[in-house]
């Protein structure tokens, strides 16, 4: 069970990091020399309960390197100062923080209903019509974000292929990733569906 969960957290990286390349990968398009190395612009705290510092923390500190790893988010277990939550400082660009909390979060969520010890993080990619991205996300991704609890990114649209898919990253504890992936598809679905529907009415109507 270890060995499969080692497993799927390294492809999980891998997918992680083709996607990093993407959105680093300078425009051709333009003379411009590519922008400077943005610094880390964003740090936030997270406070959790006392007995479960042990679960992220992991045998050997195993846990919170795969937090490190994956979010890329530099993360320091404060002081303590003898109360009840101990507090984690987490470091990094906004993403990244977002994404460490997210895993933080949910493993304290995992630990209060016994489910398995081991961080767990996932990352996939869905292509949709880009004609029906401003439909489907018509709210943002907040909204979805907030519905499935994980992170949904746009990624850069081709300037030359106005036929190409609007691919959207998602990231985070594996089951949310799964609902989430489950519930874009479905409302591209449902707009084909509607827009079909539409269009049968009109030429009926005619």
């Amino acid at each position: 069970m270890a060995s499969k969960q080692t497993d799927d957290f390294n492809e999980s990286v891998k997918r992680a990091k083709a996607i990093a390349d993407k959105l680093k990968r300078p425009s051709t398009s333009g003379s411009s020399p590519p922008p400077a190395k943005r610094p880390c612009s964003d740090m936030t705290t997270v406070n959790v309960p006392r007995q479960s510092l042990g679960r992220i923390i992991g045998k050997q500190g195993n846990n919170l390197k795969k937090i490190h790893q994956y979010a890329g988010c530099q993360v320091t277990i404060l002081p303590d100062d003898g109360k009840e939550e101990r507090v984690l400082s987490l470091r990094g660009e906004a993403t990244q923080v977002q994404i460490a909390r997210d895993m933080i979060q949910q493993t304290v969520k995992d630990q209060l209903h016994g489910a398995d010890p081991a961080i767990h993080a996932d990352l996939v990619t869905i292509d949709i019509p880009r004609h029906l991205a401003e439909l489907v996300l018509k709210d943002g991704t907040a909204r979805w974000e907030a519905r499935c609890q994980a992170k949904i990114k746009r990624m850069p649209l081709d300037p030359n292929d106005e036929t190409a898919p609007q691919t959207l990253a998602i990231s985070g504890h594996p089951g949310a990733v799964k609902h989430a992936r489950f519930l874009i598809q479905r409302a591209v679905h449902l707009h084909k569906e509607t827009k079909s529907n539409t269009s049968a009415s009109s030429t009926n109507a005619h």
